[in-house]
């Protein structure tokens, strides 16, 4: 569980989206997506910089639930009906193999103890991948 501080500065990250969203003319679902990239995106960036399993282990399963939701909520929403375009249908369909990317990084870290140390090179894999 994220400490107080770390769910501030997640949040202000997702504000900051949030606001970035509304200035680039984003409503609705596209809008809430860009402030959940924020606010996982600060956490990422927390975990990323330690080598301390006690805040890899406090922190990660956050970020795994956040990821998972995230992309659970873009399938239902989004690609979904992009897919039924011919114009947005190779958004889609990237997405898919995005989709499978997310998910096999997230069982490797999810394979390894916090305190292993492949673990850092690992997740940074997953911090890698591009945004969703």
């Amino acid at each position: 569980m994220p400490s107080s501080l770390e769910n501030a500065a997640s949040n202000v990250m997702g504000a900051a989206k949030d606001l970035k969203a509304t200035f680039k003319g984003l409503t609705g679902v596209f809008k809430h997506l860009m402030e959940e990239h924020g606010k996982v995106s600060a956490l990422l960036m927390r975990v990323k910089a330690t080598s301390d399993p006690k805040v890899r282990a406090e922190l990660y399963p956050t970020i795994r639930q956040e990821l998972l939701s995230h992309e659970k909520g873009e399938v239902v929403a989004v690609y979904p009906v992009l897919a039924q375009f011919a114009e947005t249908s190779p958004i889609a369909a990237e997405h898919s193999r995005e989709a499978e990317e997310l998910q096999a990084a997230i069982a490797a870290v999810d394979a390894l103890s916090f305190s292993d140390a492949s673990w850092g090179l690992t997740f940074e894999r997953l911090v890698k991948l591009p945004a969703r």
